[in-house]
């Protein structure tokens, strides 16, 4: 191979891309002096085999301090959502470049979840809304009693309120500093609301139509679990954001307490 038949082959690349970032990297190279240019190439090599680059990434994983039981899953959820961030930039008609700095935020969430490192948790202090009370979740709490505004039932809103705020904003910090992927908090998000059906269907197996039933046994089903202390991976998260979850899901009416709660208050405002 001669210098030469580099530089031809490259100006023929150049000439025949649309990529402007690209006519610039190889004008970028063709700038080299002839010597570096041929021991540049000299020392190219490019891999055709699918099978060994995929080794080669299982190696590098078990590197980052993976159990070896759980490389396969941490190389098949990275691919998954490297793919998935492709096709987003193709349907926006992007390039998929990533900054060293998008990897570290996007995707060590990945390998986090495999190393069983705990999550940081932070205190905050969220702007409540106006009019708390016309929020969704308070119309049930109100009529089995657990919100009572004449007997300081504003100021437990208030503080359900925070707790959901915070519960949001935790999440939103833990993503976007690739603590947690969109699937650990779609997954964390399924299980609470899964936990919370077996146990709606426990305290209501003996409701049916006794109205009298119906309040206590929402009752006691909502005292259960705000009493409850969630996990999201391998990290407690504690009973503030855990009432946060219960407030958050309850307000986005994916979970209720009465008996036929989804009947009496589900898109009612």
């Amino acid at each position: 191979m001669t210098v030469k038949i580099i530089c031809d082959k490259l100006r023929f690349i150049q000439k025949s891309t649309r990529d402007s970032t690209l006519k610039t990297y190889i004008q970028d190279v063709l700038k080299l002096d002839k010597q570096v240019l041929l021991a540049f190439f000299k020392n190219t090599r490019i891999e055709n085999s699918t099978t060994k680059i995929f080794d080669q990434i299982r190696t590098l994983i078990r590197e980052k301090m993976i159990q070896s039981e759980y490389v396969d899953e941490v190389l098949s959820n990275l691919y998954l959502q490297l793919k998935e961030d492709f096709f987003d930039k193709i349907e926006a008609k992007q390039h998929q470049i990533i900054t060293y700095n998008q990897w570290i935020t996007k995707y060590s969430s990945i390998f986090n979840q495999y190393r069983k490192t705990l999550l940081p948790i932070r205190k905050f202090n969220p702007r409540l809304p106006d009019h708390l009370e016309n929020q969704f979740f308070v119309n049930e709490l109100c009529e089995i009693g657990v919100l009572d505004f004449e007997d300081d039932g504003l100021s437990e809103l208030a503080e359900l309120t925070q707790c959901y705020l915070s519960l949001e904003l935790q999440l939103d910090e833990w993503y976007e500093s690739g603590k947690i992927s969109k699937l650990d908090k779609d997954s964390f998000h399924k299980d609470v609301i899964l936990f919370w059906k077996r146990t709606h269907q426990s305290k209501h197996r003996k409701t049916k139509g006794d109205l009298k039933l119906d309040v206590e046994n929402a009752i006691s089903c909502y005292d259960q679990l705000i009493q409850e202390k969630l996990q999201l991976l391998s990290t407690e998260i504690g009973t503030t954001l855990s009432n946060g979850e219960f407030i958050k899901l309850a307000n986005e009416q994916k979970i209720g307490w009465k008996y036929k709660w989804k009947e009496m208050y589900k898109n009612a405002n």
